[in-house]
């Protein structure tokens, strides 16, 4: 149970996920999820120019169509392997990013079809997608801590060289982006001021974490924007 948590509002890159929406608030169940960490596209089964890439993921690595080597009149698709979901007895939902051109369900693409019309989609929504998350992470954050008196101006000094140092061994930036990819696609992006104790060879170091938006259960009840309100903050 953690409350230091920030929130990201912007708009509504590739995360794949299959979960249950069985008792969705309280509890979801993944059934499939892959993060490429390896550095292997297994299980998938890619076609054409299909590779991991460490500038997309959430986070990063993530899987990525490379424009190289130059392909003509081709048709690429990166395969997921047969997913079970016999083991929930209720709805189960595939997330897909819109960016990513997935905009039309198979019904619709055949209704398309049969009427003569085309099915392509002009992908509108990957440019604002980036074009968001360069305006917020062009600079890196400037932390400055401001004393109540005079007589606190070397000791709010050191909160602001600490505040930038926790920003840097944590990669802050690359989370920020990162955050800011999960606040346009998942609603809601966090940052998890925390401590790991492995750091420091055991001495432990304060480290800012990224964690999963749908691994965040709050407080139903928090009509705060800032969640300061909530009884509690769960993170799975």
């Amino acid at each position: 149970m953690n409350k230091k948590l920030s929130r990201i509002y912007l708009l509504a890159t590739f995360t794949v996920v299959l979960f249950s929406t069985q008792n969705l608030l309280a509890e979801s169940i993944v059934l499939f999820s892959r993060d490429f960490t390896d550095g292997s596209l297994s299980p998938f089964t890619p076609e054409g120019n299909w590779q991991i890439s460490n500038g997309y993921g959430q986070p990063a690595p993530g899987a990525q169509y490379n424009w190289s080597p130059t392909q003509t009149d081709y048709s690429h698709s990166l395969t997921s392997p047969v997913l079970d979901g016999s083991s929930v007895n209720d709805s189960v939902v595939f997330s897909y990013d819109f960016y990513l051109n997935e905009q039309l369900t198979k019904e619709e693409e055949d209704a398309l079809t049969q009427a003569g019309m085309p099915t392509f989609t002009i992908n509108r929504i990957l440019p604002v997608v980036e074009m968001l998350n360069f305006y917020a992470t062009a600079n890196n954050p400037r932390w400055q801590a401001i004393g109540v008196e005079g007589s606190d101006a070397d000791v709010a000094s050191v909160f602001g060289n600490l505040a930038d140092y926790i920003w840097q061994l944590s990669d802050g930036s690359t989370l920020y982006s990162n955050t800011i990819n999960d606040a346009i696609c998942k609603s809601v992006g966090y940052m998890l001021l925390t401590v790991d104790p492995d750091r420091d060879n055991g001495m432990g170091e304060v480290v800012i974490q990224q964690p999963e938006p749908f691994d965040i259960y709050i407080d139903p009840k928090s009509r705060d924007m800032l969640f300061r309100d909530a009884a509690f903050i769960l993170i799975r």
